[in-house]
């Protein structure tokens, strides 16, 4: 199974590693909608992928080039990097980073929807 198939098994799991344990109503207790700021995740995506493109020019290659390392090892036997590799999971930061802002966006939207639907509710009693 190749590293990418990998990648995209893992990829619920670790959506779930960011998100946390989901409550029913969307929210975990507290009131945060993931204990993961955003930003953060924006940021270290952005900071990875810049560095993978800068690294390789201060060592006289062109930005963005990729090497692949390989080896053995006792017990997992024959092994192959490549460091495109950290490239991809700075973009893939930066992807569910953009996801979680989206998704708090419409949230606060929709809660806010919530909130003014029940402030403007009439109550009537028989």
């Amino acid at each position: 199974m190749g590293l990418a198939a990998c990648a995209m098994a893992l990829a619920p799991v670790a959506a779930f590693a960011a998100l946390g344990d989901v409550s029913p109503q969307g929210y975990l207790p507290g009131g945060a909608a993931a204990p993961t700021d955003a930003g953060r995740l924006l940021g270290a995506g952005m900071s990875i992928a810049v560095l993978c493109a800068v690294v390789p020019v201060f060592f006289g290659f062109a930005p963005l080039q990729s090497f692949t390392f390989e080896g053995d090892l006792p017990l997992i036997g024959h092994w192959e990097f490549v460091t495109s590799t950290i490239f991809d999971i700075g973009v893939y930061l930066v992807v569910i980073g953009l996801v979680l802002d989206v998704l708090r966006s419409l949230g606060a939207e929709v809660d806010r929807q919530s909130k003014d639907a029940a402030d403007t509710e009439v109550v009537t009693t028989p």
